[in-house]
């Protein structure tokens, strides 16, 4: 549905709605028309209570002006979205909605698809790193922000090539690195494999950089 649509059909149910108020389901479907349901308006209340719950009544008054408090506003639910754990928030979104929404960007505003557009980068790390990419949400995900990245293409200069295949790719470099100060194997500074043992300390023999060990505990 393009935009002269999506207008059309929100004027027949007003005037539906106007004529016989009491018609079943006719409510239910203006909101949908209005983005009041659906996968874009419950993220968008989630993160919006995320927030609220962030910001004291002490704090709000410091922002008695509308700019620098819808700043700070932006700037919690950045580091909100940033920290969430996106796996388990969809795995209570419905596949087929989310599959619906993302065939009809057209109809979301520049600023919604920005959010959108962190949110998936940051649930896609979440499922990679949990090691769930084959999932089928996972894929869907996946397929909304290739779409994100052309929507927003002509505003945001972004990299060439698929930023999910660059993160799943770099996986195992990561892991390798977070287990550096147990194993030795490489250096955290550099990413050389040229490692030795040197008392208490791993030692580089490339950039020449020290990194205390880590023993691993093992259970009794």
């Amino acid at each position: 549905m393009n935009v002269e649509q999506h207008e059309k059909a929100l004027r027949e149910l007003s005037e539906r709605f106007r004529t016989n108020p009491k018609e079943s389901n006719v409510q239910e479907e203006i909101k949908k028309l209005l983005g009041e349901n659906g996968f874009l308006y419950g993220l968008k209340e989630y993160l919006r209570t995320k927030v609220n719950g962030e910001i004291s009544p002490k704090l709000k008054e410091r922002y008695n002006t509308a700019r620098p408090y819808f700043e700070l506003r932006e700037k919690i639910e950045n580091q909100i979205i940033a920290s969430e754990d996106w796996v388990s928030y969809f795995q209570n979104i419905d596949l087929t909605e989310l599959r619906d929404f993302s065939n009809n960007l057209s109809l979301c505003s520049s600023h919604d698809l920005k959010t959108l557009m962190l949110v998936t980068i940051q649930a896609l790390k979440s499922f990679i790193d949990n090691k769930e990419e084959e999932s089928e949400k996972c894929l869907v995900i996946h397929e909304l922000y290739l779409k994100l990245k052309t929507s927003l293409s002509s505003e945001i200069p972004f990299p060439s090539g698929d930023s999910y295949e660059d993160y799943l790719g770099l996986r195992n470099y990561r892991e390798e690195i977070e287990n550096a100060r147990v194993s030795g194997s490489i250096c955290p500074s550099c990413g050389s494999h040229d490692i030795k043992s040197f008392g208490q300390n791993w030692k580089c023999r490339t950039c020449g950089r020290e990194f205390r060990k880590h023993m691993q505990r093992t259970e009794d």
